[in-house]
């Protein structure tokens, strides 16, 4: 396996898919590329808006906190538009073999996972899609 691209926002799930894909990227000796989605839009000729630049720094700053907190040495990418089709572009580009992505519980009374992200993921993707549950709750 070549690469493991692993989708990151700010939520506890994401950050148990990046303990698991870390685990993977080492079992499977494959580079681990990690992943964030910026909202914001790119001009017709390239430019970017303040809210995109400002949106690129936040995702950056994020993937390098992520990835000191886990202890994970990974590459970085952050990109902004649709978060399905961003991660589907770059798992192309890395040639990734995999994709995790986390998820969340839809409630107390509800203990079923949802993660809207992966159903619009399983179907742009160039290569499996991992679900990894959220930490369990205390």
């Amino acid at each position: 396996m070549a690469a493991i691209v692993c989708g990151i926002d700010g939520s506890p799930g994401a950050i148990e898919a990046l303990r698991v894909a870390g685990a993977l990227s080492a079992q499977f000796d494959a580079r681990l590329v990690l992943a964030h989605i910026a909202d914001g839009w790119i001009s017709p000729g390239g430019g970017q808006s303040l809210t995109s630049i400002q949106a690129h720094q936040g995702g950056n700053r994020l993937l390098e906190r992520a990835a000191s907190r886990q202890a994970v040495h990974a590459e970085r990418r952050v990109e902004i538009g649709e978060p399905a089709e961003g991660l589907a572009r770059i798992a192309s580009e890395e040639a990734a073999g995999l994709i995790v992505v986390g998820s969340r519980r839809l409630g107390r009374f509800r203990p079923r996972l949802h993660s809207s992200l992966a159903g619009d993921l399983a179907a742009a993707a160039p290569c499996p899609v991992v679900v990894v549950p959220p930490p369990a709750r205390r």
